[in-house]
C-alpha cells in the first residue's frame, strides 16, 4: 500500500467522519505493507502520469501496483482502462 493512499483515505474520512473515525479506520490500513515513495517509483510515476494524463496521486499508486507486480482495486475512473485495475463501479 503507498503512503499516499493512506493520505487519501485519511483526508476523505477525516472530512466526511471526523478525526476519531479517520484515525480508527487508517489504523486498519498499516497491517498492509506500507511502501514509501521512493526514486524509482517517482519515476515510474511520473512518466505514467505524462502517458496516461492522469493525476500525480493516481500515477504514484499505479506505479507502486506495478512496481510490486500488485493489482489496484478501485472506483476511481483514471484507472478503469488501465491492466492490472480492478474497477469497481460507484452505486
Amino acid at each position: 500500500m503507498p503512503t499516499i493512499c493512506i493520505y487519501e483515505v485519511f483526508k476523505k474520512i477525516l472530512t466526511e467522519r471526523g478525526e476519531e473515525m479517520a484515525i480508527r479506520i487508517t489504523a486498519q490500513l498499516k497491517k498492509y505493507r506500507v511502501v514509501s515513495l521512493d526514486e524509482n517509483i517517482a519515476m515510474i510515476a511520473a512518466k505514467i502520469s505524462y502517458e496516461q494524463r492522469i493525476p500525480m496521486a493516481d500515477s504514484v499508486i499505479y506505479a507502486t501496483a506495478r512496481t510490486f507486480n500488485a493489482t489496484v482495486w478501485t472506483q476511481d475512473e483514471d484507472f478503469k482502462e488501465l491492466p492490472n485495475v480492478k474497477y469497481i463501479r460507484k452505486r
